[in-house]
């Protein structure tokens, strides 16, 4: 067997013939890495041999004795005096390499995948491997399947992602001699490819343990279900699951709307915020990053161990390591994360991420003080201006949280110890409860899987839209002629983000005045957001479109609320300059303003900035009222109670806590309830559906009633498709 292993340009080549059952090595295997590999490569293999025969190698010079006694000579030179054996060892331990494992030992997998575990501190994954103290693989990988445009990452969320990884290994290295390994996944990867890949990794590390943050996007939960079920039962793995991503997961809090739960209408924060409370009460609180990790796993490069799919790629001249990378049918270990495709934009395109990159930090320590900054300086302001889009008052935490490089856990015990500090007329409700909020929308997700795509009222499926895509374009792309909806677009664009009241406010406008279905708001939100967290989006964008639990109670003028969330204008000069002249008196209208104020101003409508796509308000909310009133006359009326509220059908689950009860629960959930959901007025007071009033009482006696599933979502839509023939 050949060992080279180079320290500051001195190499040696240890050669001796061992048989494979001591070390567990095959013939043949070349491990190399020189001085530049600590930070390029970062996969260095410690050359000294370990043990013998189950004994402690009597002479940690053996190899060296041997090379000397056959008369090797190093196989490179170097400039200056080579190392003595003592300085080289000690530069390797300096170093922590990678150490080669015994025939006894396992390696424990880390699977990252950018759903709530990118990061150092309060990373139970981490925790857990430094308490198995078993050599350490930990990996990222990446399909196109990870960008579904339904519950993937969205483009602009993706240059983030890619950063977000990339600065995590840099920390790993720095912090603990650990790298990532990068994984590339066929473009359809699903249970059978990642079953191949743990495969190999059982082949290749004699891998048994695998930790994972869990997620809770519907088919995802599911895939990670099946795999878990997979690799424990046939495969004989240990699988450790842990919630990253939330103050508490969905079956916990338990909440399913009974009598107990009834402080407010269904599905709302109040009735969920007491059951969290009741079932679940309050988070762990974070832990502290690990103070050590063990060493790290080598991946052996052994043909008699490989699976049949993977073959070595040619070698290179001159590239020692041209054999880190694995070539599989289903997956590929590259070398780079720019290698597994998860960056959106490609060579010879244009770099808009460097712009929207530009606004965002992605290392984790400066994160954490951002947070510590926040709690400082901007919570005591926080209740009375967080509405105000010209203020630099909220977070801007929500990128972080996404992801994962920022602990839920962290914020929410930060955010009380904080508020305990300050008077009680600074102390801010809203901003804790942002994260129960959050849970709230997970919630969401977990009970109505379909929330994405399909309306949760789903009576509503069948509402008049308008599509013109002209509209649609210029909503898009900020050309609406209203200015506070297109400073937000375009903050959007260029950012990837923008503050909750003006994605309200732009989420109104598309919905309430332009008539256009929300999911095309949702869709462009997916692929602009860089926080994009598919629960909350597809939450948002259900209430503002009237179809989910908690229909909004209000429609944002985008003139008149203007006023009051940007009363300087400041925020619509930082991202519509070609306004930056108008006073405040027209900054919100400058439809209004005098020709002469126009022109003072630099201000050309329908040249410089674009004339209102509509001009009538008043006109196009009754459109978009009248088309909802007309949907619900024609409804069955089973989906209304006798105060015209509208029903849902609810699965009933309950706490669970294992993994297997969760997949089996989601899997095998035989019963539903009717439940009414918050109604705005102006919907209720009208005509709805063409029933008799003891059919109403009949609907009503079924509140509390325990149906069948197979009459749930899919009988409602059959019954809306009748209605409508």
């Amino acid at each position: 067997m050949h060992h080279c292993v180079t320290v500051n340009g001195s190499s040696l080549l240890f050669c001796e013939v061992i048989p494979r059952s001591t070390y567990g090595w095959c013939p043949g295997e070349r491990y190399c890495s020189d001085s530049q590999g600590f930070t390029a490569q970062r996969d260095l293999v410690d050359a000294r041999p370990r043990s013998y025969n189950g004994r402690r190698t009597p002479s940690r010079y053996r190899a060296l004795l041997r090379m000397r006694k056959a008369k090797r000579r190093p196989v490179e030179s170097s400039n200056r005096a080579t190392d003595s054996p003592d300085t080289l060892f000690s530069k390797i331990d300096a170093q922590k390499t990678a150490v080669k494992r015994s025939s006894s030992s396992a390696a424990t997998i880390v699977w990252l995948r950018g759903r709530g575990d990118l990061r150092i501190h309060d990373n139970p994954l981490l925790l857990q491997a430094q308490r198995l103290n078993e050599p350490l693989f930990i990996m990222f990988t990446w399909s196109s399947a990870d960008a579904d445009k339904n519950y993937g990452f969205g483009e602009a969320q993706r240059v983030f992602l890619f950063s977000a990884v990339d600065a995590l290994n840099r920390a790993l290295n720095m912090r603990f001699q650990q790298v990532i390994h990068y994984v590339r996944l066929s473009d359809d990867a699903g249970l059978e490819e990642y079953l191949q890949l743990f495969h190999f990794l059982e082949a290749s590390l004699s891998a048994r343990t695998l930790l994972m943050a869990r997620r809770y996007e519907p088919p995802l939960l599911q895939l990670d279900m099946e795999l878990e079920c997979t690799l424990t039962k046939q495969r004989k793995w240990k699988v450790y699951t842990h919630n990253m991503h939330l103050l508490h997961e969905p079956w916990t809090v338990a909440y399913d709307g009974d009598a107990t739960s009834s402080a407010g209408h269904f599905g709302t924060l109040l009735p969920f915020w007491q059951a969290w409370q009741r079932n679940a009460d309050l988070p762990p609180e974070p832990a502290a990053a690990p103070s050590t990790l063990p060493p790290a796993a080598a991946l052996e490069r052994c043909e008699p161990r490989t699976p049949a799919c993977c073959e070595k790629p040619p070698p290179l001249a001159g590239d020692a390591f041209v054999d880190r990378t694995t070539r599989c049918a289903p997956f590929q270990f590259v070398t780079s994360l720019v290698e597994t495709g998860l960056h959106p934009v490609r060579p010879g395109t244009k770099r808009w991420d460097t712009v929207l990159l530009g606004s965002w930090a992605v290392d984790e320590e400066r994160v954490r003080a951002f947070l510590r900054d926040f709690l400082e300086h901007r919570l005591p302001l926080y209740e009375k201006n967080k509405s105000r889009a010209d203020l630099e008052v909220v977070s801007r935490l929500s990128p972080y949280l996404a992801l994962g490089m920022l602990s839920a856990r962290e914020v929410f015990h930060a955010t009380r110890a904080a508020s305990r500090r300050l008077a009680a007329s600074k102390r801010s409700k809203t901003f804790e409860r942002r994260l129960i909020w959050r849970d709230l929308a997970y919630w969401t997700l977990y009970m109505f899987p379909e929330a994405v795509t399909t309306p949760i009222r789903s009576h509503y499926a069948s509402q008049e839209w308008n599509e013109d895509p002209r509209l649609l374009a210029a909503w898009q792309r900020g050309s609406t002629g209203y200015p506070i909806i297109d400073a937000g677009m375009r903050q959007l664009w260029q950012t990837g983000w923008m503050p909750q009241n003006i994605r309200m406010a732009a989420a109104s406008f598309l919905v309430e005045y332009l008539n256009i279905h929300w999911i095309h708001g949702l869709q462009w939100f997916h692929r602009t957001l860089i926080d994009l967290d598919i629960a909350i989006n597809a939450m948002m964008w259900q209430n503002a479109g009237r179809t989910g639990l908690d229909m909004w109670n209000f429609v944002i003028h985008p003139e008149t609320s203007a006023r009051s969330s940007d009363p300087t204008g400041a925020y619509v000069r930082k991202w519509l300059p070609e306004l930056a002249q108008l006073p405040n008196a027209y900054i919100h209208a400058p439809w209004k303003a005098p020709e002469s104020v126009l022109s003072s101003a630099g201000v050309q409508l329908g040249a410089t900035y674009p004339q209102r796509i509509i001009a009538d308000l008043g006109a196009a909310r009754k459109q978009s009222q009248a088309a909802v009133l007309e949907m619900r006359s024609r409804s069955m009326p089973q989906f209304f109670n006798a105060d015209g509220y509208d029903r849902i059908r609810v699965p009933v689950l309950k706490a669970v806590s294992l993994p297997h009860e969760r997949f089996q629960q989601t899997a095998t959930a035989d019963n539903t309830v009717w439940r009414h959901v918050f109604t705005r007025r102006e919907f209720r007071e009208a005509p709805f559906a063409t029933h008799l009033p003891h059919e109403t009482e009949a609907c009503d006696r079924q509140e509390a009633q325990l149906l069948p599933k197979d009459s749930t979502r899919a009988m409602q839509g059959k019954s809306d498709a009748q209605a409508a023939a």
